[in-house]
């Protein structure tokens, strides 16, 4: 795997926590990991769809844990809280947050070592 890919992976697992996403979040990942990932050009994106269209829930989270793990060894601090300053963007944009994607961020954090809670919760209250 490269790392290019676990960030696709994770964001798209993100966007999809809400069980729906949609042509333009994935148009609007796309765009962010071509900014961010020299060799973004290099994934195939549908294949990547196929793989995580065919997990159920459970499968996912287990999924999301193994991209945050290996993103997390391959990767800044800096790189991290760029990717995670994204995902929330992702997540709060249809203007609500899903415990599902409450749960799945802080777990991000967690692995991370970053306190996404309160970061979520002080976006949150700004954006409300």
């Amino acid at each position: 795997m490269k790392i290019v890919d676990a960030g696709y992976e994770l964001l798209f697992i993100l966007a999809m926590c809400d069980k729906i996403y949609h042509a333009k979040e994935v148009k609007s990942i796309e765009s962010f990991l071509a900014t961010h990932f020299d060799s973004f050009v290099k994934i195939d994106i549908t294949k990547i769809h196929n793989n995580i269209l065919m997990l159920n829930t459970e499968q996912r989270l287990s999924r999301l844990i193994s991209v945050a793990d290996y993103f997390k060894d391959k990767t800044t601090l800096k790189s991290k809280l760029i990717m995670t300053n994204y995902a929330l963007d992702l997540i709060i944009a249809d203007g609500k947050v899903t415990d599902e994607e409450r749960l799945r961020f802080k777990l991000l954090g967690e692995f991370w070592n970053v306190d996404l809670d309160r970061h979520i919760n002080k976006r949150l209250n700004k954006n409300g």
